[in-house]
């Protein structure tokens, strides 16, 4: 029997042939800059979405001043945080001078769209769906955003 030394290099260099033979994938930690996109709702029109179509949200309570849906309410509504080190960019129709940051309750950075802190809404279960327009919860009402930074308020 192969001493015990040289069974685990046997086994290590399997793993390593393994691994490689599965071909290459991000590096550990890679980076993810999300876009940000806009997104053609029937009956909304166009809605600022995140990189997987799912629509973002202002909040009225938040007033431009900051953000104010903490606790059970960030549960529904998920603030729209950044990875560390990562910045939001704009794809087509987002205007990359109305993105910013705010601190976030998480303790992270959330993204900003004209100075509104921006959310997603866990009753939204299709890629894109605006299940959330128009909610008066947490003692606010909760829009998707337009292009413009303003609510995209559903057309007549």
């Amino acid at each position: 029997m192969a001493p015990p030394v040289l069974l685990r290099a046997l086994l290590g260099l399997l793993v390593a042939v393994t691994v490689a033979a599965c071909g290459a994938s991000a590096p550990t930690g890679a980076l993810v800059e999300p876009t940000l996109q806009l997104e053609t709702e029937p009956g909304v029109g166009p809605v600022l979405a995140g990189p997987d179509g799912s629509p973002l949200y202002l909040f009225t309570s938040d007033a431009r001043r900051g953000v104010t849906c903490r606790r059970a309410c960030a549960r529904t509504w998920v603030p729209f945080d950044l990875p560390d080190g990562a910045s939001a960019q704009g794809g087509p129709g987002v205007g990359a001078a109305l993105l910013g940051t705010t601190a976030s309750p998480g303790g992270g950075r959330q993204v900003t769209y004209n100075r509104w802190p921006l959310y997603t809404y866990l009753g939204d279960r299709t890629t894109f769906s605006v299940n959330g327009e128009g909610a008066v919860s947490y003692g606010g009402v909760w829009w998707a955003v337009g292009a413009n930074g303003a609510p995209a308020h559903p057309r007549p």
